[in-house]
């Protein structure tokens, strides 16, 4: 091979290179981010409200489908009042998490409920949690369990990222 057609081959494949490496990077997307699951000692030994914040940095749309753990059956419920002022909750079969959202589950308002708990829980035990997302898939958090009435207070770090 004549050296000019050598420099030429070499080249064409470096610009190959170039391209198919350029072809291959893609921006990385965000991340879904679970922290705070924390879980407020219940009155009633068999059933528990759980708390946590999602935030969805993932450059899409997110829906959490469904939440399970090994301790109990879990639903997600929305806490709201009716026309007359009655306290209710709403069982949701899912729950959508814009792109860039930040979305609290806080007393009062969207919680998970742990049904037919298997265990007593005390303060400073944990209770592996399960998440279903949509496009994230499953993604796994341990709630604390806390002291009754401060699940509002200052919260400890718990972060998992997906």
């Amino acid at each position: 091979m004549a050296p000019r057609t050598h420099l030429r081959t070499v080249a064409a494949l470096a610009v190959l290179l170039l391209v198919a490496s350029v072809a291959g990077c893609s921006s990385s997307p965000g991340e879904l981010t679970l922290s705070d699951a924390r879980i407020e000692v219940p009155a009633n030994p068999k059933v528990a409200a759980a708390y946590l914040t999602i935030r969805n940095d993932t450059g899409s749309d997110e829906v959490l489908e469904s939440v399970t753990s090994p301790d109990a059956a879990v639903t997600i419920h929305r806490s709201a009042q009716d026309d007359a002022g009655r306290s209710m909750m709403t069982e949701q079969a899912e729950v959508k998490i814009s792109n860039g959202e930040t979305l609290s589950f806080e007393p009062g308002e969207l919680h998970l409920m742990l049904n037919s708990l298997e265990r007593k829980l005390e303060v400073g035990d944990h209770v592996e949690l399960t998440f279903q997302f949509k496009n994230a898939g499953e993604v796994v958090a341990d709630a604390d369990v806390i002291e009754a009435g401060t699940a509002l207070d200052g919260v400890k770090e718990n972060d998992h990222e997906h």
